[in-house]
């Protein structure tokens, strides 16, 4: 049976990292650089201090190597010491005392040394003259590099023991050293054969390994300590004026331009927040401005849909137009309205709204040469007499379009701004609308294209109330002219048959 592994794969992992919140991303992705650019760091730390330790063990056994140079040029030049104590090894005896060579104090300082466990030397040569100095591996390498290249051989070994650090240097023949030599065939600077050291390096180890281990815990701590502040100064940085650009992005997507953020961070966030707001409150006034005019339009629509309406019932054609203007002057606006209809520049229907007695009378006197008439009536005639589709919108209190006398009605009644639209059908004007508003800033563009769309339903109206009238005069005409034949022709019978 096999054993379902439900540890996530690296690239769900990745997924799921992709999809987490950008706080969670921002620290991960800047805590791996910090973590890296800390691990490289504390590496980097670490190799300078194994390098630099390894240095000063190399200094430590070059230093003992120096010394016991020394010591052997010492003995050299004397010849030889003599020592009371025999020792493993001597050259001669006289009266007690015994002759040593330079390689046998040599032999003695370091078994003396090795006894006390702190470094070895050893003296060696390719020709042996004694079977205990045969050289081992790295000796004898060294030896073969020395008869090339007489510099100091290093080497780091590791054993059961532990690590030790080995350098030789190569032994040279001196002037001091023929005495002993010369019967050997060497000569005066060659190659003897090569001293070496070995140094152990636990204590170097240990030292490194508690190096290393400060390190890693100051690694974790400052890493730790710099997710940690990281995460907090991102997250009020950051994370908050996000979320609160998130919170604002959410409430105006579901319908509420009253949302507003209050970011105070000083920075871009805090800019773009600001621009958020403005930005929210031109959508606010941007809604409201399309609201109103789907209102508008809507009353509008249903303007012409009740004005058509009432031009479809059967009615008189006064009765229409009165319900037709009450329409009218409430969807524009207007304080009162006048629809005259002429033919020939005479009137022959007067239909009225809210104006004055003395406003109608002034639109309803005719246009005579001695009669003065109010500018505006004169404005709204001359509209009939314009091209169809033509309409006129003036101030009432304009120098040029008030009044020619003083006590003009519309003056007196308040107005302030007046519009007159033609009444039209099959380009042929039939009468003229005129309304009046005491406010300046009255019909805007979008009523004066519902009036004269309106006009023009009129217009058809009129048309066909006119048309309908004088079908029922030919037929009234032609009724009488019947019975005026049948009366004729009856009474002349009737005359003939008594005659």
């Amino acid at each position: 049976m096999t054993q379902k592994n439900n540890s996530p794969s690296p690239k769900r992992l990745r997924l799921s990292l992709l999809r987490s919140s950008l706080g969670t991303r921002l620290t991960f992705n800047i805590g791996l650089v910090v973590t890296i650019t800390s691990l490289a760091l504390f590496i980097g730390i670490y190799r300078l201090e194994e390098k630099q330790a390894i240095q000063q063990v190399h200094t430590e056994a070059q230093a003992l190597l120096s010394e016991m140079i020394v010591v052997r040029e010492w003995v050299s030049q004397y010849g030889g010491v003599w020592t009371r104590n025999s020792g493993d090894y001597y050259l001669d005896t006289e009266k007690g005392f015994f002759l040593k060579s330079p390689a046998m104090v040599t032999k003695e300082l370091s078994n003396l040394s090795n006894a006390r466990g702190d470094y070895r030397f050893h003296i060696t040569s390719l020709i042996l003259t004694n079977p205990e100095n045969v050289p081992d591996d790295f000796e004898h390498n060294a030896l073969v590099q020395f008869e090339e290249s007489p510099t100091p051989i290093t080497s780091i070994e590791r054993s059961g023991d532990g690590t030790v650090y080995r350098l030789m240097f190569p032994l040279m023949v001196e002037e001091s050293c023929l005495a002993c030599h010369e019967e050997q065939g060497y000569q005066s600077g060659d190659v003897r054969g090569g001293l070496s050291v070995l140094v152990p390096m636990s204590g170097t180890e240990l030292a490194l390994a508690n190096s290393r281990q400060a390190l890693t815990l100051a690694a974790i701590s400052i890493i730790s300590l710099v997710m940690i502040a990281l995460y907090i100064m991102i997250r009020q940085m950051v994370i908050a004026p996000v979320g609160q650009l998130k919170t604002l992005a959410a409430a105006v997507s579901a319908g509420n331009f009253e949302a507003r953020c209050t970011i105070q961070t000083g920075d871009e966030l805090e800019i773009l927040g600001q621009t958020f707001n403005q930005m929210i409150a031109n959508l606010k006034v941007s809604q409201d401005s399309l609201n109103n005019r789907i209102a508008q339009r809507t009353q509008e629509l249903n303007v012409i849909s009740d004005v058509a309406l009432i031009i479809s019932r059967a009615g008189a054609l006064e009765d229409i137009l009165a319900e037709a203007l009450g329409k009218v002057i409430a969807v524009a606006g207007a304080a009162g309205g006048i629809i005259q209809l002429v033919e020939d520049e005479n009137t022959w229907l007067t239909v009225h709204t809210g104006l004055s007695p003395g406003l109608v009378n002034c639109f309803e006197q005719p246009r005579q040469k001695n009669v003065s008439q109010c500018k505006i009536q004169q404005a709204s005639k001359g509209t009939v007499a314009g091209s169809a589709g033509e309409y006129v919108r003036h101030k009432v209190t304009d120098a040029g379009l008030s009044q020619i006398r003083e006590d003009c009605p519309a003056i007196a009644n308040g107005y302030s701004q007046a519009v007159s639209v033609p009444l039209d059908s099959r380009s042929r004007s039939l009468g003229v609308i005129t309304l009046f508003s005491v406010d300046s800033s009255s019909f805007s563009p979008e009523i004066m294209q519902l009036l004269e769309c309106i006009s023009r339903q009129l217009g058809v109206a009129v048309e066909n109330a006119r048309f309908h009238q004088r079908a029922e005069q030919m037929a009234i005409l032609e009724e009488r002219t019947r019975i005026s034949r049948e009366l004729h022709d009856s009474l002349a019978q009737t005359l003939g048959w008594l005659r």
